[in-house]
């Protein structure tokens, strides 16, 4: 994700074209060293996923403590 780019699709072998990201512009980086971070990079994005996995995993972890 970034802050300037195009969007992001997924073409199927049968003709269909699907938005992957229709509300967020993408900039492809399929590597990126952490020298060489793009500019327009959304970090915003990307640290707001990174808290929903850690709340995810924090969730099933008390879920799991529950059951014992």
């Amino acid at each position: 994700m970034s802050h300037d780019g195009g969007k992001l699709v997924k073409e199927f072998n049968d003709g269909r074209i699907v938005s992957v990201s229709a509300s967020t512009p993408v900039t492809p980086a399929n590597r990126i060293d952490h020298q060489l971070v793009p500019s327009n990079l959304d970090r915003q994005f990307y640290i707001n996923e990174a808290y929903k996995q850690i709340h995810n995993v924090m969730a099933q972890q008390s879920n799991q403590l529950v059951l014992f």
